[in-house]
């Protein structure tokens, strides 16, 4: 009995420790979870950073040689000719779509268009702001030419209102009320030159810098 009564005793402490020790590293791989959740959190903002930070000194690197980038080709490499093109690509300044900032033309393109979503479609309106070297800028007047859009020209004077607009509001649906309330109302507003992105191979700063 006595030898009975110590065993139970021993299995019970047993069973005590091992509870003990699994509620403990519950407990850690809790914590664990919970850190890796915030690691996650802070390696994509510091990516995000990264990548903000490489973008603004390719832009300076652009902006001290006084170029800029077409809305429309802007992603074509230098020598590379698409179909629509017919070898008109500015690759004397490095290609990517880059132009001299002082050729620059600024239009808005208005149109209609139908939108598909998962419950049904439906008709909307867009207004497309546009920045673009001389071949696209040509290339959009030969559509208007046919019929295939509200083709304007902006002034310096109304590419100024828009980029104060985008640099008090960004890129938001206040933002977007400040331009329906200038040009009237359009279901989808897009500013092409907003945050326009730089692809991979265009980047002259290399893939690693300090910040």
């Amino acid at each position: 009995m006595v030898e009975q009564h110590r065993g139970r005793e021993q299995n019970q402490n047993y069973l005590t420790l091992a509870q003990e020790e699994i509620k403990t590293l519950t407990e850690n791989i809790l914590g664990l979870r919970q850190r890796l959740v915030t690691d996650e959190k802070t390696l994509r903002q510091l990516v995000d950073d990264y990548q903000e930070e490489r973008y603004r000194r390719q832009e300076e690197i652009w902006q001290d040689r006084g170029l800029t980038k077409c809305t429309l080709c802007f992603d074509i490499p230098p020598g590379h000719i698409p179909n629509n093109y017919d070898q008109r690509i500015p690759t004397r300044w490095g290609g990517w779509g880059l132009m001299p900032s002082d050729e620059a033309r600024y239009i808005s393109i208005s149109g209609e268009h139908w939108h598909t979503n998962h419950e049904s479609d439906s008709h909307h309106t867009h207004l497309y702001f546009h920045r673009l070297c001389n071949h696209c800028y040509l290339e959009k007047l030969r559509d208007q030419a046919t019929g295939k859009g509200g083709f304007r020209d902006l002034n310096p004077d109304q590419v100024e209102a828009i980029n104060s607009i985008l640099e008090k509001h960004g890129n938001t649906y206040q933002g977007d009320q400040e331009l329906r309330r200038i040009y009237g109302h359009r279901d989808e507003i897009k500013i092409y030159w907003h945050q326009l992105s730089i692809p991979e191979g265009a980047y002259e700063i290399g893939t690693v810098i300090k910040i």
